[in-house]
């Protein structure tokens, strides 16, 4: 109100002359112009930096005191106490050629301003236009001579105190990821500095207003650590529990709020984890008032919520597998066995009754002979068990032995089967022969084929460095490499069998498009891992269609994610018609 008071003395009304919803030139009923004065304050951006709305229905003025004008709430009209404080000489910037109401009542009349002069209307006349005027608040600065040429207009309030919302950071299964998606069980980091960079303190309330309304529906507060949460004041940390209190304030309707001193900063961190299914979105924006200022919402940021789901697309290309058992002496009786069982369960997935008819397996034994199998349905199961329970344990462990039989296999089995894709799974319980050197078949087999190595009872660093590398999670990026000392044999041959088989793909806004040519014969498999927990579920494709498993689009078809839990892995297996 700088130039105001230099104008006007003690008024703390501001007229505005900008357009409104009814304008100025518009002749309206008084009615009218009193819902005007009551709306037009929102039709501009920003209001809130320069009017005060603490003093609701206050827009009388007798040229000292404030007084309530029944059916003003927002806003007001000029008044006629208003308009003869700004003559001076007989001149007024309120002055037009225009007539306008005012707000002051005589009587069942109303006073109208035309060209300077002063005249009561009836409140139904449709005589005269409208001239808001407002409270404002007390850092409100004007620009301009409030004439009709050269009005008054705000002066945009300096904020002067940075804030940076730092893009989220993600953490999965512990590591950090560049991903523009996230999927369940994701860690958010989100980090908010404040810097004042005035010469005074300031009060600052912060508050997040759009992630507010997916805490505990899409995401929850992680706290299962102090390293959950951190608040920085002034280069000092602040406790644990007032990190915390922070934390969830600006998660609030209310916000945080905090004093900052001049070049002082400010630094809150805090974890969320995410527990939204696939096909939600979280938004996270920032809102920030600066001593009683409300500046422009920051920039609104939006994460898809995605999953990974393994397929297996039965089609016209399988794999060829060859896997090595070893059948030393170090094996015994009760260890032999169970190798036998895990390898058998292996077969069963690969050669067994709903897997890829275009699979082909071998088994190579170390120190015995070695025998491939058709994949011909249970039939061929039966010899692939019959065979591999026959092998008894004896001998020593040449890995070179092994290795040339496995690759003489893998090379037949790519001649014959050239768009399968290949694989070597070798299993061993200790290191090789002394007089073994293997390099040869090695790095042969590691041009045509993937190694899965398996150290059985000991984990043997030999084996590890056989395996082919992985970039997969599962491996921790590391070597296709099991220590089967640590985990159930069969599950470890089941983990492969899957690896083999499947393919992974992530949903897309929360759909997982897959071939438009689903083979309508064959049964769809769906496998649902819950809390350690599998369950398959087998529906033929009229049942998945009917109950929403999968859905039509025409072109394609979609597995519906929306069937599952957040938390659920899910595998799918289908067949392709052959063409």
């Amino acid at each position: 109100m700088i130039k105001l008071k230099r104008l006007v003395k003690l008024s703390l009304l501001l007229c505005l002359l900008f357009p409104l919803t009814v304008l100025a030139n518009t002749k309206v009923s008084f009615d009218d112009a009193k819902w005007s004065s009551n709306t037009y304050i929102t039709q501009f951006k920003n209001y809130r930096w320069y009017i005060d709305f603490n003093t609701k229905k206050k827009y009388g003025y007798n040229g000292l005191t404030f007084s309530e004008v029944s059916g003003f709430d927002r806003g007001g009209l000029i008044n006629l106490d208003e308009y003869k404080i700004s003559e001076v000489d007989g001149k007024s910037y309120l002055k037009t050629v225009r007539p306008y109401w005012t707000m002051t009542l005589s009587g069942s009349k109303i006073y109208s301003i035309n060209d300077g002069k002063a005249s009561l209307l009836d409140r139904t006349s449709v005589s005269s236009g409208v001239r808001p005027t407002e409270y404002v608040i007390h850092q409100t600065e004007v620009a301009g001579q409030g004439s009709y040429k050269d009005p008054w207009v705000f002066v945009k309030p300096e904020f002067y105190v940075d804030v940076e919302y730092n893009s989220p950071q993600i953490k999965r299964n512990g590591t950090g990821v560049k991903d523009t998606a996230v999927e369940y069980g994701d860690v958010i980091t989100y980090s908010i500095g404040l810097k004042n960079n005035g010469v005074r303190d300031s009060v600052i309330n912060i508050r997040e207003v759009a992630l507010i309304s997916a805490i505990n529906k899409l995401v929850k507060l992680k706290d299962d650590s102090s390293a959950d949460f951190k608040l920085i004041i002034g280069g000092k940390a602040m406790t644990l529990a007032e990190a915390k209190a922070a934390a969830k304030a600006v998660l609030s309707d209310y916000g945080y709020t905090v004093t900052i001193a001049p070049g002082q900063e400010m630094t809150l961190e805090f974890n969320v984890v995410i527990i939204g299914n696939a096909g939600e979105i979280i938004n996270n924006q920032l809102l920030y008032v600066m001593d009683g200022l409300e500046a422009d919402p920051g920039t609104k940021n939006s994460m898809n919520i995605e999953k990974v789901v393994q397929y297996n697309e039965v089609a016209e290309t399988g794999s060829n597998v060859v896997i090595s058992l070893d059948d030393s002496g170090s094996m015994g009786t009760s260890y032999m066995n169970t190798a036998k069982k895990a390898a058998i369960n292996f077969a069963d997935i690969m050669i067994g009754e709903n897997s890829n008819t275009n699979n082909r397996l071998c088994v190579v034994v170390m120190n015995k002979d070695s025998k491939c199998f058709e994949n011909t349905g249970a039939s061929t199961l039966t010899l692939v068990t019959d065979y591999i329970n026959a092998i008894t344990s004896s001998g020593s462990t040449p890995y070179n032995k092994a290795l040339a039989a496995s690759l003489t296999h893998l090379k037949s089995l790519k001649n014959d089967n050239p768009l399968n894709k290949n694989y070597l799974v070798f299993l061993s319980d200790g290191y090789p022969d002394s007089t073994t050197n293997y390099a040869t078949e090695e790095a042969e087999i590691k041009k045509i084929a993937e190694i899965y190595t398996i150290g059985f009872i000991n984990s043997v660093s030999v084996l590890e460095k056989l395996a082919t590398n992985s970039t997969d999670a599962l491996f921790s990026g590391g070597p296709y490499y099991f220590n089967a000392t640590t985990a159930d044999l069969s599950s470890v041959f089941e983990n492969i069998a899957k690896k083999i088989n499947e393919k992974s793909k992530r949903t897309t806004k929360g759909v997982l498009a897959i071939s438009r040519n689903i083979d309508k014969t064959k049964n769809l498999v769906i496998e649902v891992t819950s809390n350690g927990t599998t369950k398959e579920i087998i529906k033929s494709y009229n049942d998945a269609l009917n109950e929403s498993y999968i859905i039509n689009k025409g072109s394609r078809y979609e597995i519906n994610i929306k069937k599952f839990n957040a938390e659920d892995k899910i595998s799918v297996t289908y067949f392709l018609e052959k063409n």
